[in-house]
């Protein structure tokens, strides 16, 4: 129960921690008891592009710094019922940078957005869709999408398609398109399709998080 936001279905997307869950640098997003919503809560922009201090310029700061974790960890959150609250862990969230940036984002947070690797593979493992994401090896794809055998361009791959008050739609990855300084990547409304968008476009949001 979301107040103002509806009630809301979550479901496990993971339950499995392997190996690579333990090694330095491995975000914990995709590691152990992850629930995650089944359709977009809300809509809201991942962050402004005209030049602030502290909101990040596109997709300059990243996950870190963008107008859509502050969104989630402070607006979202406090809409979480009391006993849900207590409940939520801490959970190290890596993340991938723009063009200007150098190194991927490491963050502690309740809510966070996925990844794009956390939902797709690609099985013919195209360098384009790993430079894309500076943080693809970083994490790992959550059970549920893996079961579902979720891979970019596949009519099969229904089972990253959410709704917004009853109709398919887009929503964000937190992910930055590592090729320029203003876009994120979105999963499309149709199966087995993502893309990039400016940043400071309202688009779907869709949580995850993690029980303590």
């Amino acid at each position: 129960d979301l107040g103002d936001l509806g009630v809301h279905t979550v479901r496990i997307a993971n339950c499995s921690t392997p190996a690579v869950c333990k090694t330095e640098g491995f975000s914990q997003t995709a590691c152990g008891f992850v629930l995650e919503f089944t359709d977009i809560i809300t809509t809201h922009i991942m962050n402004p592009l005209e030049q602030s201090e502290n909101n990040g310029d596109g997709n300059r700061g990243g996950w870190e710094h963008s107008s859509m974790r502050a969104y989630l960890n402070d607006s979202i959150y406090s809409k979480v019922t009391n006993n849900l609250r207590q409940s939520i862990a801490d959970t190290t969230v890596v993340s991938g940078h723009g063009s200007t940036v150098s190194n991927n984002y490491t963050t502690t947070d309740k809510l966070y957005l996925l990844s794009s690797h956390e939902v797709f593979v690609d099985p013919s493992d195209r360098v384009v869709f790993k430079e894309i994401d500076t943080a693809y090896d970083n994490t790992r794809q959550l059970d549920y999408y893996e079961i579902n055998n979720t891979v970019i361009l596949s009519d099969s791959s229904s089972a990253m398609v959410k709704q917004y008050n009853g109709s398919n739609d887009y929503w964000w990855f937190r992910t930055p398109n590592s090729t320029d300084n203003y876009t994120f990547l979105f999963a499309w409304k149709t199966p087995g399709n993502y893309s990039n968008i400016h940043s400071n476009l309202e688009y779907g949001v869709s949580p995850a998080f993690k029980l303590k």
